[in-house]
């Protein structure tokens, strides 16, 4: 057993640190949810309790503290998204599918934000990529906003985490892209 106090160990922080990031993005305030996440995603250097010995860590907590770690990302991509940041996250975005290929919401944020930056061909393509990766890799449809595909309206903003103007927001769901 290790006894520490709660803010020398990076998860007793970054948990709290997600939970108030996810709040204010369900709240409608990105620009108050992704320095949160930001600083949440800024705990992690490496994998979670690598300067442990292998022996005192049980190898089931690392999935689990992953997990944690991609969802505090998700909710980041998704407010930075919101606040039209497309030039910082679309690279991330192509890293992530690269290391995770069958997680759909990365995907699906690459997708959408693409499309809405004007480069249709490129949100086709990856539309294409992933419903191949998931029928023929995995033997399953895209599921939710994948599934639907890029959207086919100009102006059309699908999907809560796109918001609708909002604190920080673009008036109706408009990104600003710097490749117009």
């Amino acid at each position: 057993m290790i006894e520490t106090a709660p803010d020398a160990l990076d998860l007793y922080r970054f948990t709290p640190l997600v939970r108030q990031g996810r709040t204010a993005l369900a709240e409608g305030a990105p620009a108050r949810a992704a320095p949160l996440l930001g600083e949440a995603r800024g705990l992690w250097r490496g994998d979670p309790l690598s300067d442990l010995p292998a022996h005192l860590v049980r190898a089931g907590w690392w999935p689990a503290l992953d997990e944690q770690r991609l969802d505090a990302m998700k909710l980041r991509i998704d407010a930075d998204l919101v606040l039209g940041r497309a030039a910082d996250v679309l690279p991330e975005l192509r890293g992530l599918i690269g290391e995770y290929p069958p997680r759909e919401h990365f995907w699906t944020q690459r997708m959408l934000e693409l499309f809405h930056c004007g480069r249709r061909g490129e949100a086709l393509e990856s539309y294409r990529e992933v419903t191949a990766l998931l029928a023929g890799e995995l033997g399953v449809r895209a599921r939710g906003r994948a599934q639907a595909g890029p959207p086919t309206a100009a102006g059309s903003r699908p999907g809560p985490d796109r918001g609708t103007g909002g604190e920080g927001g673009h008036g109706h769901g408009t990104a600003i892209c710097p490749w117009r």
